[in-house]
C-alpha cells in the first residue's frame, strides 16, 4: 500500500505536463517541463534548503531544543550532500542591466568545503547533548555564512535573500513543506525511516507560521478564501503530526500502515486552483 501511495505521489510529474501556466507566472528554466532537472536549478534548491534547515537548527538550540535542532542538522546534512551529484560544470548568471557571463566551478573544490561543513555539522551535533553549539575560534566566522558568502562571492553569484511581503513569505513557507514531503517519499520507499522521520519533524515551524501571512489576495490581486486556506493547513498539520507519530512509534509493523500521502497532494492542488487561484509551479 505505501509502495502505491508513494509512487502515485511521483506519478505527479507526467499529469503536471498537462498544467498552463501563466506567463506572469514563475516559470520552469526553458526546454526541462514543469519540474526541475537542470542541475543548477537543482543545485540552488538544496543549497537554500541546507542555509534554510542551519538557521533553523540555531533557533532551535536558543530555545534548548536540542532535538530539533539535532534534526534540522541531520536534514541539512541531507541535502548538502546530495549537492556533490549534481553540480555543474558551468553555470551562467544573469544580472539586471548587465551581460551574461558564463563561470566554470571547481568541482573538487566544492567537495571538499561540502565535506568540510559536514564535519563541522557532526561536531555541532557531538555538543548538542551537553547544550553547547560549537563555536568557531578566535574572531573566525560562522562556517556557514563563511562558506555560503564565501561561494556566491567567489563564484559571482548574486544573493537574494529579502522576503518581505505576505504573500513571498507564504510562498516560501508551502514551498518548504511541499519540498519536504517530495523528498520523504524515496526515503519511505527505500525504508529509511528515520531519515524520512527528520524531514517531517521540523516542519512544525512552517505550518505554524502559515496562519499569521495568509494575504487578502494573491498576486493578481484575487481575493484569497481565508477560511477555506486555514481549513486545509489544519488538515495538513493533523496530516503531518500524524506521520510523525507513526514513524517515531513504527506504527506500521504493528498491522497501521502509513497513511496515503493524497491528502498533501490533493491540498496543494486544490488550494492552488481554489484558495490562492494561482497556477501550481508543477
Amino acid at each position: 500500500m505505501l509502495i502505491l501511495a508513494m509512487a502515485w505521489i511521483l506519478s505527479l510529474e507526467t499529469r503536471a505536463q498537462k498544467v498552463k501556466i501563466k506567463p506572469e507566472a514563475p516559470q520552469p528554466t526553458k526546454g526541462q517541463g514543469l519540474f526541475k532537472t537542470e542541475k543548477y536549478d537543482l543545485l540552488t534548491l538544496a543549497m537554500h534548503e541546507v542555509y534554510e534547515h542551519y538557521n533553523q537548527a540555531q533557533d532551535y538550540f536558543k530555545k534548548q531544543n536540542y532535538d530539533l535542532a539535532g534534526a534540522s542538522l541531520r536534514v541539512m546534512e541531507f541535502y548538502l550532500s546530495g549537492t556533490k551529484n549534481i553540480l555543474p560544470g558551468q553555470i551562467t548568471v544573469w544580472e539586471k542591466d548587465k551581460a551574461a557571463k558564463t563561470i566554470t566551478l571547481d568541482k573538487a573544490k566544492y567537495i571538499a568545503t561540502v565535506d568540510r561543513l559536514n564535519h563541522y555539522s557532526q561536531q555541532v551535533q557531538a555538543g548538542l547533548a551537553k547544550g553547547q553549539w560549537l563555536q568557531a575560534g578566535g574572531n573566525q566566522p560562522d562556517p556557514m555564512m563563511e562558506t555560503c558568502v564565501g561561494c556566491h562571492l567567489s563564484n559571482q553569484v548574486p544573493t537574494d535573500f529579502h522576503r518581505d511581503t505576505d504573500f513571498k513569505i507564504l510562498t516560501k513557507l508551502m514551498h518548504e513543506i511541499y519540498y519536504h514531503y517530495r523528498d520523504a517519499g524515496p526515503l519511505l520507499q527505500q525504508e529509511r525511516w528515520d531519515q524520512a522521520l527528520d524531514l517531517f519533524v521540523v516542519l512544525d515551524p512552517y505550518l505554524e507560521q502559515i496562519p499569521n501571512h495568509i494575504p487578502a489576495v494573491n498576486q493578481d490581486q484575487q481575493p484569497i478564501d481565508k477560511a477555506l486556506f486555514l481549513q486545509a493547513h489544519q488538515e495538513l498539520t493533523r496530516f503531518t503530526h500524524d506521520m510523525v507519530e507513526k514513524l517515531r512509534t513504527r506504527s506500521w509493523q504493528q498491522g497501521k500502515p502509513l497513511p496515503p500521502p493524497r491528502i498533501v497532494v490533493d491540498n496543494c492542488y486544490a488550494c492552488h486552483d481554489k484558495v490562492v487561484k494561482i497556477p501550481s509551479p508543477w
